[in-house]
């Protein structure tokens, strides 16, 4: 059953504490939903990003 549904029957069933549980619920699924899709995209752009070193042997003034 959907959120929607479960909010709506709790608020015809007179039921707050179930609308407040059903929403929190929702709230945190959509927030975590989010959250991957933000990861996926910043993973992604780590995964390909290429960082440059200095060859073996031949170091200059800065940590790479």
């Amino acid at each position: 059953m959907s959120h929607a549904k479960k909010i709506i029957e709790s608020i015809i069933s007179n039921k707050p504490y179930s609308v407040k549980t059903t929403v929190n619920e929702a709230m945190a699924e959509r927030i975590g939903l989010i959250l991957e899709q933000e990861l996926e995209r910043l993973g992604a752009g780590l995964l390909t990003e290429k960082v440059e070193t200095d060859p073996v042997g031949k170091e200059d003034g800065d940590i790479n």
